[in-house]
């Protein structure tokens, strides 16, 4: 058993009380033990020093169980019995089932701040980028949602494709520019609407494939393509002076390409009606 002392900063052990003197769960180099930790208080204080590792000073438990129990049931999706069983064969620690769903009910205490307050930050920002996939667990369909900007990142895992997962992140509609694939959920959720330029090639590639025989299908994608790679060099190019003139032709080309649509080209250009 290893022990640990842990004082108040701007104290020694002579001056300081003794507060607690007790053992918790923490897991080294893979296998569970007991770390006891003595920790001391000022006299004029109510708080315990903080302890690396645990939630606070008073949990049971190290972080790093609470997030393998929480990572084993929420994203690999197995139930909270095989998830004792699993952290009982590999890592030795018994941990009982309603031990387990408490964990769980800490952590999501201490997230939901953190979440919702990233989750404000994201509704706020200019540009987002969204994106979703999922995975099967026995029949049952998971999917974990990927919101992200230049500063944060928030993941919504285990929940539904629908578009109300969106909007639980940032609101009903996004007041700024949203970047994402051409999925359907994604209609009418932003301000302005930017398709993902992956997406967009590879079903250019698939649509001139399934249709070798038109040439008008491979003159789509070359001049996509074109603008693509036209696109990634004003972006490189850091000069504003040089990306307001360029964005200007690069803007008309893009409108006046053909444009296809359920299968089928049609012509469109800047000054078409709809």
């Amino acid at each position: 058993m290893q022990k640990k002392w842990y004082i108040p900063q701007k104290s020694s052990q002579n001056i300081a009380l003794l507060r607690v003197n007790s053992t918790r769960e923490r897991i080294r180099s893979g296998k569970a033990e007991y770390v006891c930790y003595t920790l001391y208080g000022l006299e004029e204080s109510q708080k315990l020093p903080k302890v690396p590792g645990l939630r606070n000073s008073r949990s049971e438990y190290g972080l790093e169980i609470i997030l393998i129990v929480a990572f084993l049931h929420y994203w690999i999706g197995i139930s909270l019995d095989n998830v004792c069983d699993v952290l009982c064969f590999f890592t030795g620690l018994e941990l009982p089932k309603s031990q387990a769903d408490s964990l769980l009910n800490q952590l999501s205490q201490v997230a939901s701040e953190q979440y919702d307050t990233i989750a404000e930050l994201l509704a706020q920002q200019l540009i987002i980028y969204i994106d979703e996939t999922g995975w099967k667990v026995g029949k049952q369909s998971c999917y974990t949602w990927a919101f992200s900007t230049a500063m944060h990142v928030l993941f919504r895992c285990g929940v539904g494709r629908g578009k109300a997962e969106a909007q639980k992140v940032i609101g009903e509609k996004f007041r700024g520019i949203g970047v994402s694939d051409d999925y359907g959920a994604y209609k009418y959720l932003f301000n302005e609407h930017q398709l993902c330029w992956a997406h967009l090639l590879r079903k250019a590639i698939k649509l001139m494939l399934q249709n070798p025989e038109q040439q008008e299908y491979k003159k789509f994608l070359d001049e996509l393509y074109d603008i693509y790679q036209q696109a990634v060099r004003f972006q490189k190019d850091r000069r504003l002076s040089v990306g307001r003139k360029a964005i200007v032709p690069a803007t008309t080309r893009a409108n006046s390409l053909s444009l296809y649509q359920r299968g089928r080209i049609v012509r469109a250009t800047a000054d078409s009606g709809p």
